[in-house]
């Protein structure tokens, strides 16, 4: 019996796949030769749909794994090297741009690309070979498995891996312990073959002796979630099979009661010398924000981009909607905006288009803010 690697339930015997690539050496040698192939059985999980297969590999096989052929985010050429376009999606998302860390980085071709983003770049590689011919490439690199041996520092903005998911057969063992070396709002990118995709299709030759995990989007992204990361987005990569994710280490939750005792303290704050007070914005958001309000009979105006919503109620304000004009600004010592998603285009109309010099309070995240001319 087999036990899923991501989730632990029993797999299922899918089906025996004959004469599979068996990498025991080099792929290409220097006389001729016959390729060396296995049979290789492929298990389900029934519940997260993870294919696995054993791992018939030596402890020590990556430790001596031959550079001769390119791997990773190394094996792409031209049209299919997307590799500085998922680094730049990567760096997007990161909450800083100081440290990266690449697990399985190779001969370093992309820590050279994320050099351009990341202030400082740090690969980590079991093959000695393969390091060497980093460090020739002038890329940082640390020889090692990826695991808390290295006692790498707990302040890295960003990690990414390329092809190196499918040969792990302790998954968390490697995704623990980069959720542990990224500082807080640090974010990766995991990148892997579409198992779902290669069985799919009949992609026959991509089931090897090294690849031990073939991923669908549910079992990769369940995998990073059960490690404690939550998930910005994965993406299909159909021209190479592939799947990309995009993880954070996420923030502390927030208490929402305590958010909503905030924003009501800070809005009644802003607004508490205006006497006077016109809203922008009778949308889902209106109902609740009105009851933040310790004084809502002070609410002279309620304004609406909306046709439709005129003359209309929200709960808790006792004007009637009206279109957005300037007679309300006019009358207004404050303008109180609902419609928080469209804050900048708001304030850019009430400045410019309307004139308006008063006091806006706005409410933006989890906090509230105010501004005035």
């Amino acid at each position: 019996m087999m036990r899923c690697r991501i989730c632990g339930r029993k797999t299922e015997l899918q089906q025996r796949i004959h004469d599979c690539r068996a990498m025991t050496s080099g792929l290409f040698e220097t006389k001729p030769y016959v390729l060396k192939t296995k049979d290789i059985d492929l298990y389900r999980c029934p519940f997260c749909l993870h294919m696995q297969t054993e791992n018939l590999l030596e402890d020590d096989y990556y430790a001596h794994y031959p550079n001769e052929v390119s791997r990773g985010a190394s094996q792409y050429y031209e049209a299919l090297d997307m590799t500085e376009k998922k680094i730049e999606t990567l760096c997007g998302y990161a909450a800083s741009r100081q440290k990266i860390v690449e697990i399985g980085c190779g001969q370093g071709k992309a820590l050279l690309t994320a050099s351009k983003y990341f202030s400082q770049c740090l690969g980590v590689e079991p093959s000695r070979e393969e390091c060497a011919a980093a460090e020739k490439n002038n890329v940082l690199v640390q020889c090692g498995y990826f695991n808390e041996q290295l006692n790498l520092s707990r302040d890295f903005s960003a990690f990414m891996c390329f092809q190196v998911f499918e040969h792990l057969s302790d998954i968390y063992e490697v995704l623990d312990y980069a959720f542990e070396v990224l500082e807080t709002g640090g974010v990766g990118l995991i990148n892997v073959p579409n198992g779902q995709e290669l069985l799919r299709t009949g992609a026959y030759h991509q089931f090897i002796t090294e690849h031990i995990n073939y991923y669908t989007p549910f079992s990769l992204a369940l995998a990073a979630v059960r490690a404690g990361f939550e998930i910005i987005r994965a993406d299909a990569v159909k021209e190479t099979m592939e799947l990309d994710l995009y993880v954070r280490k996420p923030e502390k939750e927030k208490c929402l009661d305590s958010c909503k005792r905030t924003q009501r303290d800070e809005v009644n704050k802003f607004l508490e010398d205006s006497e006077r007070i016109t809203i922008w914005g009778a949308g889902a958001k209106a109902p609740v924000y009105s009851g933040l309000l310790d004084k809502p009979a002070r609410i002279v105006h309620l304004m609406d981009m909306d046709p439709q919503k005129e003359g209309r109620y929200v709960s808790g304000i006792s004007v009637p909607i009206e279109p957005v004009s300037d007679r309300p600004l006019r009358e207004s010592d404050a303008v109180l905006i609902f419609a928080s998603a469209y804050n900048d285009e708001i304030i850019e109309k009430l400045r410019e288009d309307y004139g308006y010099r008063g006091k806006i309070v706005y409410f933006e995240g989890d906090t509230v803010r105010g501004s005035v001319q």
